[in-house]
């Protein structure tokens, strides 16, 4: 939850890093779920990271397996309205080249503030396609972010995280 992420942030790290007292200021956040191609609530967190210089590692940048293929959206059937959205960026990955996975992996590399990736793998039969979609996700075109915008799939100032 991004609240609560925004909370314990600012109980440890008072603007900008400056720490007097009380509880140990946080190098780092994890962000679950809330930085991703269907949902970028997070975005208050990694500006308020960005700003008082604290690293942010994101989970679930498949949206629950649901932008990796599977049926799930937040560990429930996804709905109509999400499985439409997943299709739109899986369309516009593919008029850039690039595969939804990819698109989904570089996405929650974006914004400054985000130093790792955690990607959570069912069985080790996943790991050489995984390192596959790490190098492909090197190659996704910055013109995919402006055409997402184009597309209403992203708000414009996300991209400036």
């Amino acid at each position: 939850d991004a609240a609560v992420a925004l909370r314990i942030l600012d109980a440890t790290n008072p603007a900008r890093g400056e720490h007097a007292g009380g509880p140990p200021a946080l190098d780092s956040v994890m962000l679950a779920g809330r930085w991703h191609l269907l949902d970028q609530t997070g975005a208050p967190v990694l500006a308020a990271c960005a700003a008082r210089g604290v690293r942010v590692e994101i989970a679930g940048a498949y949206a629950s397996g649901l932008l990796a293929g599977g049926p799930n959206y937040e560990y429930k059937p996804a709905t109509p309205a999400h499985v439409a959205r997943r299709d739109a960026w899986a369309a516009l990955a593919a008029d850039h080249g690039v595969s939804l996975k990819a698109a989904a992996l570089k996405f929650a590399f974006l914004p400054a503030a985000v130093s790792k990736v955690a990607l959570g793998l069912a069985s080790t039969a996943f790991v050489d396609e995984t390192v596959d979609i790490i190098a492909e996700a090197n190659a996704v075109p910055a013109a995919l972010w402006k055409d997402a915008v184009a597309r209403g799939l992203l708000a414009p100032d996300l991209l400036a995280l």
